[in-house]
């Protein structure tokens, strides 16, 4: 019977359910500094190598591994619905440490080399993330899981304008559907798709399939391109993307994925117009220098006022 009361302490010592409550109080109410170094250790652990295991029989132990088990997943479990950090790294930490019972307690080769490397991996990682979570919140104060930290927070504006000062150019929200009129940007890439909803907002009067009143030319550079049979279509998506950056209309509604962006998106000059002048249609991949060369000036000729190239690579 002596061997109850210290089954007992350990179980209790290492947060096994349903004696775990202690160490989510700690964490809550004590110091994080204090809790973390109260549990690091896993003294249970080193208890039941010390005084169970010697004495224990087998019928016991992995009864208390099962219970081991069923602390780890229920613990585990609960950290996924917690909203206060120092509950969660509690739960966290618990579930661990049942791991490392778990593997004690199977009293085999494998078991216990398993259990003694996974305590010496929680000492150098939860008390790592545990020493992180305690300076942020030397800094933030009491931390919750239930809001975004740090520098992101939701927004009903585009947030990347504000991060270059767009807005500030613009002169305020008013100026954006003037910010960039009269320009004309040359996107030498991978073709624009003039009919995505980032360059519809100024109709289209063309007979080009491939312009529109936004996209105003639409050039295919590469040097088999007739006898491939390949126009300025865009095939791929990266020129869009780089055309809407410069160029999408303000206030453009977006979906990723079909789940609908909080914010509605703009490109860094909305009214301005762009040209297509794609050096990678179809499946063409590498584009020659003579083709980019040719897009330039092409450019020029056309009177382009700014030319973009976001493509990169060896030398052709």
């Amino acid at each position: 019977w002596a061997l109850l009361p210290l089954l007992g302490a350990v179980l209790i010592r290492s947060g096994m359910a349903p004696f775990h409550c202690w160490v989510t109080d700690l964490f809550e109410k004590a110091s994080f500094g204090s809790a973390l170094l109260f549990v690091a250790p896993i003294a249970g652990a080193y208890a039941m190598i010390r005084l169970v295991i010697p004495i224990c029989p087998d019928w016991v132990l992995r009864s208390i591994g099962l219970v081991s088990i069923v602390t780890a997943v229920y613990a585990a479990g609960m950290s996924l619905i917690q909203k206060d950090a120092r509950r969660f790294f509690s739960y966290l930490f618990i579930s661990h440490s049942a791991l490392v019972l778990a593997g004690l307690e199977m009293v085999t080769p494998t078991g216990l080399t398993g259990a003694l490397y996974l305590w010496l991996s929680i000492g150098l990682s939860l008390v790592g993330f545990g020493l992180t979570l305690r300076a942020l919140e030397a800094r933030r104060g009491r931390l919750t899981l239930a809001e975004f930290q740090g520098l992101y927070y939701p927004t009903d504006t585009d947030p990347d304008l504000a991060l270059i000062n767009a807005i500030d150019a613009w002169g305020g929200e008013q100026g954006a559907p003037g910010a960039g009129a009269g320009v004309k940007v040359a996107i030498i890439d991978s073709g624009i798709e003039a009919t995505h909803t980032c360059f519809d907002d100024m109709g289209d009067t063309t007979s080009n399939p491939l312009t529109n009143n936004k996209v105003i030319v639409a050039k295919v550079f590469y040097n088999k391109a007739k006898v491939s049979g390949l126009t300025a279509a865009a095939v791929g998506t990266h020129g869009t993307h780089v055309a809407g950056t410069v160029a999408c209309d303000y206030g453009t509604h977006a979906v990723v994925d079909g789940v609908a962006i909080p914010h509605t998106i703009s490109g860094v000059a909305p009214a301005a117009l762009l040209g297509n002048y794609n050096v990678f249609p179809g499946n063409v991949e590498n584009a020659r220098s003579e083709d980019i060369l040719n897009a330039l000036e092409a450019a020029f000729s056309d009177g382009m006022d700014v030319a973009n190239m976001s493509l990169g690579g060896d030398a052709h």
